[in-house]
């Protein structure tokens, strides 16, 4: 009879004109049985999940040696371990190891720290780089296509952090096999052809390390497209080709605003040698390379042994168009020539996030030859966030 009268009460003050009254009592009464909670059962129950945790790495590792005699490698060891890591040393195989006892591999013990903040703010990172964009009610009733290509999106921004995790432990990039690209869902219409190699170089250019050398996704065929059989091909984004070792042109044909065209010259790290390696209008020639109003071009064969990527920029003048941006109205679209002959081009979709730099395209060493990569990231942090990503001093 009392809890009906208390019930009845409460159920009164909100409907009479007291409604923000009888929800902070409500919030009172929850936040109470919660702290009670927690002080009585909180460390127990991390203790268990900590130690359920620690005993399933602990019991495949066994097994593993059970099974073959040996310790696990590092980059084994992370198939069945990286969860636990992510939970409970922050992501740290290393100190995984010395939680369940067992000698971590000598390469682990300084390992090159590719996630050296807050795992959910890179995995947000990604996601924003990957395109993706917020998810509300009306975009489910309304797009559930893109609802979904989002949540895909979202997937992979989480599964970066396993793939950072897996390069830290090999101390290079993971293949496609080693990653399990082919498990996941690429949202891109080439889908994994197209969304692996975009993948890959999002988190190089995320992480400031070098995009690996181009691969075929797991259990797919290499592209062809060349500009070697004299026949013009059209790449996706994130696509490859190969060039001849002679001259190149890169030409961006572009609508809407005027934009500037320009180069930058990088090492094998993924920087530039000096200030000097960036090629534009007021500096237009440098180490084979030259910017001549819309287009780059690229002298293969006298092009430094240092350097081993031209990428390829386009920017707007803020000064002239300063709330300019890329979107559907301020687009670029690329055109690869050689004078041997042959063509390629690269149509990026429209950029939706207030971009006003974008890498259109990169020209670089594969082997003892050439390659041409699709790019099409965008930069909404202007000039000086790619200069930050690339070394390029900015102060005057």
């Amino acid at each position: 009879m009392d809890t009906a009268i208390g019930a009845f009460t409460m159920t009164s003050s909100l409907s009479s004109g007291s409604r923000r009254e009888g929800f902070e009592r409500a919030r009172d009464i929850i936040t109470r049985h919660r702290r009670a909670w927690t002080e009585q059962y909180l460390d127990t129950y991390l203790q268990q999940r900590w130690r359920t945790a620690l005993e399933g790495v602990a019991q495949a590792h066994h097994r593993f040696v059970a099974a073959k005699g040996r310790p696990p490698t590092l980059i084994q060891f992370a198939q069945f371990a990286t969860v636990a890591a992510n939970q409970w040393t922050g992501g740290d195989l290393g100190a995984l190891y010395t939680a369940i006892g067992e000698p971590a591999p000598a390469q682990q013990l300084h390992p090159a720290r590719l996630l050296p903040g807050d795992g959910y703010d890179v995995a947000q990172r990604v996601y924003t780089a990957l395109g993706g964009t917020t998810v509300d009610n009306d975009l489910r009733m309304n797009q559930p296509e893109e609802a979904q290509r989002q949540w895909q999106l979202s997937r992979l921004a989480v599964e970066s952090l396993r793939y950072l995790q897996l390069h830290e432990a090999l101390g290079q990039p993971p293949t496609g096999k080693q990653f399990g690209s082919s498990r996941l869902a690429w949202p891109w219409p080439g889908e994994e052809t197209e969304g692996w190699p975009l993948f890959q170089h999002t988190l190089a250019a995320l992480t400031n390390t070098s995009p690996p050398a181009s691969e075929p996704a797991a259990g797919t065929a290499e592209a062809a497209p060349s500009l070697l059989d004299n026949t013009k091909h059209v790449l996706a984004k994130g696509a490859n080709a190969p060039l001849r070792t002679e001259s190149v042109a890169v030409r961006l044909v572009t609508t809407g605003v005027p934009v500037d065209v320009s180069a930058v010259l990088l090492t094998s790290h993924g920087k530039v040698r000096s200030d000097h390696d960036l090629v534009f209008y007021n500096h237009p020639h440098h180490d084979g390379v030259r910017t001549s109003g819309d287009t780059v071009t690229a002298d293969l064969p006298h092009v430094p042994d240092d350097v081993h990527t031209v990428a390829v920029i386009t920017s707007i003048d803020l000064e002239a168009q300063p709330t300019s941006s890329f979107d559907q109205n301020t687009t670029w679209h690329v055109e690869v020539t050689q004078p041997a002959g042959g063509g390629l081009a690269f149509t990026p979709a429209p950029f939706v996030s207030g971009e006003t730099v974008t890498i259109a395209m990169e020209i670089y060493r594969h082997g003892s030859g050439w390659k041409v990569r699709a790019v099409g990231q965008g930069y909404d942090t202007g000039l000086a966030g790619l200069a930050a990503d690339y070394g390029i001093n900015v102060e005057p």
